[in-house]
């Protein structure tokens, strides 16, 4: 017993080595790094950091309230993030190791375990994202699942429900677990003769009212109502724009086999031998099974897990694909279940151990030989109708980026396939020890070699590190970003770390035109930090040109307060008004006023006043340069409606002409014997896009 003890130790502290290793060498792979995946990273960020829970889009509120922390390590909260990521990422490792060591001998559990840290997984460890503790919220919800499948007791169902819940506030995608779970729990509660009906049926009720009650009890209590949205804004507002034209769901089919054939391509290639036997495995759906075989719940379990995760992200692909320039069919999003990958490898080496079942071979064949035309077809067409990236596909990406590479490893997949179908243990030997690490080396190599390009920073970002210094943190909400690229905008805008900063591509400029949304756009900001050798609009007053962009001082409104006498560096003369009154001044005839700069091409005037007895409801004219407009008053004070003026001149006057003019008392209506027209109580000078 005391030999078994430490042997035991020994296995743990091995691993605790290994781990500690693999989480150092991620710290100095990852620590320094620029921002890298564009707009996501800046969202959570954003959402996380700058924004309460309630304005979030995302319902990730255990990941918000943990990587909150990081505002406390202020410039560098990127990198604390990391760090998170780091300890999260590794902390999945003994479970993993717990599962394998039940279906597997130690050191393959142990190989198994360490080849799942060192997976290209492991780059999601570098973004300010919610990948790296959901791994380890998955692993943690696995390992309590499998070993409570078999059980009736109900503390260890609510505790798995919780489990789910949990995992679902750091990425909702969990709950897309649920219809796999729901599966598994059928299949098991057939096999369970000895359980009544009833308590199979409350376990399972315990289960799903804890999943639920923890998902959106927790997410009430932190963001409110918005935290009972089940996927969130953004998510919801994206299936429902797929889903409500039903004339589109032949198109929605077609889109979701395109992008499927993809994914199980990329599978067949990546995870040849586990995915036939995982394939294989689907016979017990149907039969009984032996109960004392570890290996069966972890096999279904798979199968369940990723029949589902590709119907979903399928559909998802299919559904905003068009939405934007990258949101093509072609995406193979392999993020959004590459979690769940080392499922594929405990698979395989389950049936590394002696007494492991072996199916007849002629089933071993009928499985085998369609993963096998996908690794052929693969090889053929070399994954041409697809764009694999080392976000969206890191597993696929290092193995696809040279041919000779991809050619070899393909045939080597293949060469464990076949030798599987002769002999089950050989082809899994072949599998794990000889061309699984390959895919993994070479991941790491190549995508490393992407992530060393962030270490230097492009114009985008140090653009955003220029103007967070230069501007105050009051400023920063003021700050419109144009540029050509969208991708590189989100990273100035992470760098400048301000919720309220808005961005616009040249092109979406352009579109808007004048339009009254570009307007508001920039009568709502201050200053223009703008990329690339476009001209800025004439509405704009300091200028400071850097190497590949320029940040500029929008010219905002000039205000006049007509209860102030005198307005300096604005007007540089004022005539026909009389001396200033507690709520503004009336006009004694036409009124002209001279700006002291030039005003803009383009702007608009927003005028509030009112006028008396025979002049209410009459025309009055405003001139700028050789333009006019007309507006009527009434007798109390109101905003006019908005005047817009060209002025290709640039001329710096405005006159108001008064139809007529007269005073109160001649007019019968007060002893007040002064000629009056216009009650001036405020005007506004708004600038408005010019074409750039």
């Amino acid at each position: 017993m005391l030999w078994k003890k430490e042997a035991i130790n020994k296995e743990w502290t091995i691993l605790f080595a290994i781990v500690l290793v693999i989480a150092v060498y991620l710290l100095f792979n990852n620590l320094g790094l620029y921002p890298i995946v564009m707009d996501d990273e800046y969202a959570y960020s954003k959402f996380t950091r700058l924004l309460p829970f309630s304005k979030s889009v995302f319902p990730n509120y255990l990941f918000f309230i943990v990587y909150r922390i990081t505002n406390h390590c202020g410039e560098g909260f990127l990198d604390c993030a990391r760090i998170l990521n780091i300890l999260f990422f590794v902390s999945a490792a003994p479970f993993i190791y717990l599962i394998g060591s039940r279906i597997t001998g130690k050191k393959t559990a142990l190989l198994i375990t360490v080849l799942s840290l060192l997976a290209p997984v492991n780059v999601y460890t570098a973004f300010f994202m919610t990948e790296s503790m959901y791994f380890f919220a998955f692993w943690v919800f696995t390992w309590f699942f499998l070993r409570t499948i078999r059980q009736q007791d109900i503390l260890q169902w609510l505790l798995l429900g919780i489990l789910l819940g949990l995992a679902a506030l750091v990425k909702p995608h969990a709950l897309f677990l649920l219809p796999a779970l729901t599966t598994l729990f059928i299949v098991f509660f057939r096999q369970d003769r000895d359980t009544g009906a009833s308590r199979k049926i409350l376990l399972y009720a315990v289960f799903f009212a804890a999943a639920i009650a923890t998902k959106f009890g927790i997410g009430f209590l932190l963001a409110g109502k918005p935290g009972l949205t089940i996927l969130g804004t953004s998510y919801t507002t994206l299936a429902s724009k797929s889903m409500t034209d039903p004339s589109q769901y032949s198109k929605l089919a077609l889109l979701v086999l395109e992008n499927l054939r993809g994914h199980l391509l990329a599978i067949a290639l990546l995870f040849s031998v586990p995915m036939a036997q995982v394939l294989l495995s689907f016979k017990y759906f149907f039969q009984k099974h032996d109960a004392q075989d570890a290996s069966i719940p972890l096999k279904l379990y798979a199968a369940t897990v990723f029949a589902v995760l590709l119907g979903v992200v399928t559909l998802f692909t299919a559904s905003v694909a068009g939405s934007g320039p990258f949101e093509t069919i072609a995406r193979l999003h392999m993020r959004y279940y590459s979690f769940a990958f080392p499922l594929l490898l405990l698979v395989a080496a389950s049936q590394l151990s002696p007494d492991a079942a072996v199916t007849v071979r002629r089933w071993r064949a009928i499985v085998a030989i369609p993963v096998g035309v996908a690794i052929v077809y693969a090889m053929l067409r070399k994954f041409a109708a697809y764009t694999p990236n080392f976000v969206d596909s890191p597993d696929l990406y290092g193995i696809s980026s040279v041919p000779i590479i991809f050619y070899t490893l393909s045939v080597l997949s293949l060469v464990a396939l076949v030798t599987w179908i002769f002999r089950p243990r050989l082809g899994n030997r072949i599998y794990i020890y000889a061309f699984l690490p390959l895919p993994i080396f070479f991941s790491i190599l190549f995508i490393n070699q992407e992530l060393e390009k962030r270490r230097v920073p492009d114009v985008y970002d140090k653009a955003g590190v220029f103007v967070k210094q230069y501007l105050s943190a009051e400023s920063r909400p003021d700050i419109l970003v144009v540029g050509p690229s969208a991708n590189g905008i989100f990273r100035t805008m992470f760098q400048l770390d301000s919720p309220a900063v808005a961005m616009h591509t040249i092109a979406e400029i352009d579109a808007m035109g004048n339009s009254e949304a570009a307007k508001k756009m920039l009568s709502q900001k201050r200053w223009l930090l703008l990329f690339g050798n476009h001209p800025l609009p004439e509405e704009t007053s300091f200028k400071l040109p850097m190497n590949g962009f320029t940040l500029s001082k929008i010219q905002g409104p000039n205000i006049l307060d007509f209860k102030e006498a005198s307005w300096p560096g604005v007007i540089a003369k004022a005539s026909g008004l009389y001396p200033v009154e507690l709520w503004g001044t009336w006009s004694n005839g036409n009124v002209t006023l001279e700006f002291t700069k030039p005003l803009p091409e383009k702007f608009a005037i927003h005028l509030w006043a009112f006028t008396y007895g025979p002049l209410v409801g009459k025309e009055f004219t405003v001139h700028v340069g050789t333009h006019s407009g007309h507006f009527t008053l009434g007798p109390t004070s109101t905003k006019v409606s908005v005047i817009e003026f060209d002025n290709p001149e640039r001329s710096n006057t405005i006159t108001f002409d008064i139809p007529s003019t007269t005073s109160p008392k001649s007019a019968g209506l007060g002893d007040d014997d002064r000629i009056l027209g216009i009650a001036f109580a405020k005007l506004i000078i708004s600038p408005l896009l010019v074409k750039w």
